[in-house]
């Protein structure tokens, strides 16, 4: 909560009276880190984007397959995937193969849709850009720098991508990436606050305090 005021130095600056925090549901990471993956293997069935998929056969495949719903609709795992989906109630052949007519439209960017998923960070617009961008490269992308995200993203915010890179992508408190990712975040937080100049002190001990966050 806040109101557009006018500065006498720096111009038009947003005066904020309150605000609130919004933490980022990233869950429970397994050791194997299959709990990202059916994160978003869930998200993505429930999406629409799957046509003939509705939330009742979502709800099914996520706990009859978990993260291999995806594979096993796509028909990677053969005859036996077959015959154990055709077992779910309201899944016959024809519509088994409306999904997979339309799962066509997705190859290759179906991985990157379900990977962006299951970071729980992402916009619907945001999700179709960072897949859009990056295609079937998009895991090994984010997760090689996934600070890039706030690159991408800015409005994320440090935090946000902090703790999804940290929670869901093994990122560690001394990766010169987050360390990277901070310094543009205090440079960027200065700019919106009407600086062109920071002194290296500043600077540093803004750094140092967002990294211990």
């Amino acid at each position: 909560v806040g109101r557009w005021v006018e500065h006498p130095r720096y111009g038009p600056q947003l005066e904020v009276d309150q605000s609130t925090e919004v933490e980022v549901e990233t869950g429970a990471a397994s050791a194997d880190g299959a709990s990202g993956s059916v994160d978003g293997v869930a998200s993505f069935l429930r999406s629409d984007a799957v046509k003939g998929v509705g939330p009742k056969l979502a709800n099914a495949l996520e706990n009859r397959f978990g993260a291999r719903a995806i594979s096993v609709l796509r028909g990677d795992e053969g005859a036996a995937g077959d015959a154990e989906l055709l077992q779910l109630p309201g899944l016959g052949e024809k519509k088994l193969a409306m999904i997979r007519k339309s799962l066509k439209k997705w190859s290759g960017l179906t991985d990157s849709l379900v990977f962006c998923r299951g970071l729980g960070c992402l916009s619907e617009a945001q999700l179709a850009s960072l897949a859009g961008t990056h295609g079937p490269e998009t895991e090994t992308t984010v997760r090689a720098d996934p600070y890039m995200l706030l690159t991408e993203f800015p409005s994320l915010g440090f935090s946000v991508v902090d703790q999804v890179a940290r929670a869901r992508l093994d990122a560690r408190p001394g990766d010169v990436a987050r360390a990277g990712a901070a310094l543009r975040h205090c440079l960027s937080r200065a700019t919106l606050n009407g600086h062109c100049c920071v002194p290296r002190p500043r600077l540093l001990t803004g750094v140092a305090r967002v990294l211990e966050c």
